[in-house]
């Protein structure tokens, strides 16, 4: 990965140039903006290309555009996280585009393959407030300070057996990451 914020290396503009020539029937000139163009350069430098199993950085990185360009319209779209508890006692992540209403639900194999397809596979009875951000990070989304209590009553509960347990500062993400995921 190129360490410059502001180019790309050769292979990264020939993966985003070889996907925007695939999927030119679906981008719309709103896309191609250069807001766009700056969210599509943030995106290659933060995939974690390390926690999908697709395989390389070039199939992650367009994994992740498609999957964003999948949820919304136009990049000027929110997207909100949120869990719910079912009637298992398991959750489910679910991402609402604040725009359409449209709801999708994240998946642990959606997750580390980055798309929104139903698997049937479960999330359990919690997920690490790690984890949780590192889903709001690759799905381009934010969530409120409501659920983020939630994510964490629920771990402390199911990993220390107390909701209001006080989770140890290495099971939490950093600050910023939480802040800059806030709606």
């Amino acid at each position: 990965m190129n360490d410059n914020m502001t180019l790309l290396s050769q292979t990264e503009i020939d993966t985003l140039v070889q996907f925007l020539l695939e999927k030119k029937q679906d981008v719309n000139n709103d896309v191609l903006n250069q807001d766009s163009i700056d969210r599509l350069i943030h995106l290659i430098h933060t995939t974690q290309v390390n926690s999908i199993y697709a395989g390389s950085a070039a199939s992650a990185v367009q994994k992740r555009i498609q999957t964003i360009l999948s949820i919304r319209e136009d990049e000027s779209q929110v997207c909100e996280l949120k869990v719910e508890k079912t009637d298992s006692g398991f959750i489910d992540i679910l991402i609402t585009n604040q725009d359409t209403n449209i709801t999708y639900k994240i998946t642990p194999t959606g997750a580390s393959e980055l798309n929104t397809a139903e698997d049937g596979t479960q999330w359990g009875r919690c997920v690490s407030p790690l984890i949780f951000i590192d889903i709001a990070e690759a799905y381009s989304a934010k969530f409120s300070e409501d659920t983020y209590e939630k994510i964490c009553s629920l771990y402390a509960e199911v990993l220390f057996g107390d909701k209001e347990y006080r989770i140890p500062a290495f099971f939490l993400p950093d600050k910023g990451s939480v802040a800059r995921a806030l709606l």
